[in-house]
This record gives structure tokens, C-alpha cells and sequence, in this order.
């Protein structure tokens, strides 16, 4: 959706960042389900609202439903199941929704995209200052995924911390371990190990359909620093 000027810019950026770095949002639900409004710029369509402060939500939930409860949402189920049903729905999202004259609107890929790339750079920034990354590994044998790349294959799930890294040891990965890795070890063995194999990178793995991975070349050029994140498509 088009940016209408630099205060909604503003907004939408200040949005994105807020809720990766938070680790989740909030919305106000009520008996008809999760407060939303209709579009001011898209006729029969619905906004959702949103907010990254839990005060925020708290100050309008009154004005939105009746018998209001204030939910959070985990990064995690934002990406892979809240986001992809509104986009199925074709609703937007309003970011931290307020009386203010910038109301931003998202469509959900869109929003699901800018995250998740704000989450690459936290990683990148993460791994300059620590320099560690965290992947998964049983039997010393690194975790990976099936690809959604048309080529097919397997991509490695690389991850921020060893918090987010703990949180994905469910299900299939129940055997697994967090592992630390020296960034100058994933330099020189992870990222060659994924060029032999065939493999792609997800770096500041979330699961979901709009799960970005990248070429082994690019992730080293990443945290190289000789890429900037925001060409990460």
C-alpha cells in the first residue's frame, strides 16, 4: 500500500521496529471477536488494529469493544498463523492505532515482510556485537527445513539467540539441542558447509509462509557487512 506522506512513514517505520524488538503486539478483543474499523482509503475493507505498548491497547479497548480483553501476540504466532489468515481474510492492520492523523495501514505480506527483515538487521547487529549466532543441532548435526524456494532443497535456520533458538525445540525438533556458534566459525564452516550441500539460510528463523532465505553467499556478505539488509527480498 502507498505511503501517503513522511508522518505516516514515520509511523509505519517506528511500528515495524517497535514490534520486532518488543517480540510481539497487542490486540483488543471483544464478543464479536478482535476490534478492527473500516478502512478510511479502501471501501469494505476492514482494519485490524494493533498496538507494541500494551497501555496503548488498554486506552482504547473501551471505545472498540464491550468486555474488552487485551491479548498478546507472539512474534512467532504473528508470522506464522495471525498474518497469513488476515491476508486470506483481506484484511489490513492498523499499527498502534491512536486519535493521531497518521494511521497506518498494512497489508499483511507486506507488514509480515517488513518484520521479518527488521529481524535480519536485529540479527546482523546482534551478531556484530556478540559475534555468535545460535542453530539448532542433534548428534552435532545442524537442524535444517524444507525449503520454500521453487528449487526445493534445505535451508538452515540460524538464529538470534539462544532464547529464540530454545523457543523453535518443539515437534520435529524435539531431539535437538541450541547450539552456539562463533560468527567466525559460521563464516568459514557453516556458510561452506551450506554451498556443499545444496542448502539456503534462514537467518532470524520464524516458521511461516513468509519465511525469507537467502543464498549461503549472501548471509556471509550480511554479516560481513558488505550487503545492507533492506536488499533482502
Amino acid at each position: 500500500m502507498a505511503v501517503v506522506n513522511l508522518e505516516e512513514l514515520q509511523a509505519r517505520t517506528a511500528f515495524v521496529r517497535d514490534l520486532a524488538s518488543s517480540g510481539g503486539a497487542y490486540v483488543v478483543e471483544g464478543a464479536a471477536g478482535i476490534a478492527r474499523v473500516p478502512s478510511p482509503r479502501r471501501r469494505g475493507v476492514d482494519v485490524e488494529l494493533m498496538w507494541t505498548d500494551r497501555d496503548e491497547a488498554a486506552r482504547w479497548a473501551d471505545a472498540l469493544v464491550q468486555a474488552p480483553k487485551i491479548t498478546a501476540l507472539s512474534i512467532d504466532t504473528l508470522l506464522a498463523r495471525h498474518l497469513p489468515k488476515l491476508a486470506d481474510e483481506g484484511r489490513l492492520i492498523g499499527g498502534n492505532w491512536s486519535d493521531s492523523p497518521a494511521e497506518p495501514e498494512f497489508a499483511a505480506h507486506d507488514l509480515d515482510q517488513q518484520v521479518r527483515r527488521r529481524l535480519i538487521e536485529q540479527f546482523v547487529e546482534s551478531a556484530a556485537k556478540t559475534r555468535q549466532v545460535w542453530v539448532l543441532k542433534a548428534a552435532d548435526t545442524p537442524a535444517t527445513v524444507l525449503t520454500r524456494h521453487p528449487a526445493g532443497g534445505e535451508a538452515l535456520p540460524v538464529f538470534t539467540d539462544r532464547a529464540s533458538a530454545e523457543r523453535a525445540i518443539d515437534g520435529a525438533w524435539g531431539h535437538t539441542l541450541a547450539s552456539r556458534v562463533p560468527v567466525g566459525d559460521f563464516l568459514q564452516k557453516m556458510i561452506v558447509w551450506c554451498v556443499e550441500t545444496r542448502r539456503r539460510i534462514a537467518p532470524a528463523y520464524v516458521p511461516g509462509p513468509g519465511l525469507i532465505e537467502l543464498p549461503p553467499w549472501d548471509v556471509k556478505a550480511l554479516l560481513s557487512g558488505h550487503a545492507p539488509v533492506r536488499r533482502v527480498a
